[in-house]
């Protein structure tokens, strides 16, 4: 077995239990009182969500239809790059 590498020690999380108490307290950092926190909360979720339902469904036809991973997976190299610009718009620092 081969050793892991100190970085991942020290800078990787073990499971994936870390990604949504990082999100959160992100979300939480925003807001200057308790009620924008909830409000801004409220939005980023149910918008997030309302966009990432059709995502396993759309790719999964487009897997069916083309009959490899190559236009499913250029979809969704094509969807980072809004989600980079709006990652860098969100990720300011500043409040709400």
């Amino acid at each position: 077995m081969r050793p892991t590498p100190p970085f991942y020690k020290t800078f990787r999380p073990r499971g994936t239990g870390y990604r949504a108490a990082l999100v959160l307290t992100m979300i939480a950092l925003r807001g200057r009182t308790p009620a924008t926190v909830v409000r801004l909360s409220a939005f980023a979720q149910g918008v997030g969500y309302i966009l990432a339902i059709p995502g396993p469904v759309l790719v999964g036809f487009l897997h069916d239809r083309t009959g490899g991973w190559r236009v499913p997976l250029a979809l969704m190299i094509a969807l980072m790059l809004p989600q980079l610009v709006a990652g860098l718009a969100a990720g300011r620092d500043r409040q709400v």
